[in-house]
């Protein structure tokens, strides 16, 4: 008895390891961004607005001036909150932009809860895998899609707290 009751329970965490495993890998917690010349489909999804699709100038997500938006697929806070920053902009509209990691410019564009970080490679790297825009420079920059330019902006997803498992 003692000994089934022990495989039962193996066999559940088996279960619930290989569950977990489907559950992620389908990318059910994945969040993605992408460049469009037509309104997110929920205000709450806008990152920040673009004066074109590539070689364009920035604005806040609340600006009226650009049709062009930064869109992610998952609503979230604009609210800066430490390594939030996917970019600093040079003014609130008509701006050139910088990486996260420089301060130079003051308004900076946040969102959610990823951190950002830049890169010169072609694909993000495996800490930060999530893509988000690129620039033509760190600093005095103009902004396009991921594949525009050879400065990456990369989100790093956050962790999630471990769930608790009662058997």
């Amino acid at each position: 008895m003692r000994f089934a009751k022990y495989r039962m329970k193996k066999e559940g965490l088996f279960l619930f390891g290989l569950f977990l495993f489907v559950f992620l890998s389908a990318g059910v917690f994945a969040i993605s961004f992408n460049v469009q010349n037509t309104p997110c489909s929920d205000t709450r999804n806008i990152v920040m607005k673009l004066s074109d699709a590539t070689n364009a100038h920035g604005e806040l997500f609340d600006r009226t001036n650009y049709n062009f938006y930064l869109c992610s697929d998952t609503p979230a806070s604009r609210d800066c909150t430490g390594s939030n920053k996917i970019l600093g902009l040079s003014s609130p509209t008509n701006a050139h932009a910088e990486i996260p990691s420089l301060t130079s410019y003051t308004t900076n564009v946040c969102y959610g809860d990823l951190e950002y970080t830049s890169t010169t490679s072609a694909s993000c790297p495996d800490t930060h895998i999530v893509p988000i825009l690129s620039l033509s420079a760190e600093t005095n920059a103009h902004i396009g899609a991921f594949a525009d330019y050879g400065i990456k902006i990369c989100g790093k997803l956050p962790l999630l707290p471990p769930a608790e498992c009662t058997l």
